[in-house]
């Protein structure tokens, strides 16, 4: 079995209503936005910090938050496995 490559802990900037612009599992680059929280006339979105594998567990979708609620979590990607998944797929086609 693989093991479980560290990664980033993404929180709520203020309280809010938080909106994910990015799907479980989905390979994000560095800047790229995940998610909007919205609170009354103010709107921030929250950018990947670098590249990773987004991984919504912590809340759902427009749910109320507090700032500073773990909003996501960014697991490093696995370069190794990525590049015998694009070898693989190469090979199908």
């Amino acid at each position: 079995m693989g093991t479980k490559l560290p990664g980033m802990d993404i929180f709520a900037p203020f309280a809010g209503i938080v909106r994910f612009t990015v799907e479980d599992g989905q390979v994000v680059d560095t800047g790229e936005q995940l998610a909007v929280v919205e609170a009354v006339k103010l709107e921030s979105t929250v950018d990947a910090p670098g590249p990773g594998v987004a991984r919504r567990r912590a809340v759902d979708d427009f749910a109320d938050v507090a700032g500073g609620d773990l909003l996501l979590s960014l697991e490093q990607v696995d370069e190794e496995r990525e590049e015998r998944e694009e070898r693989s797929e190469g090979k199908d086609q």
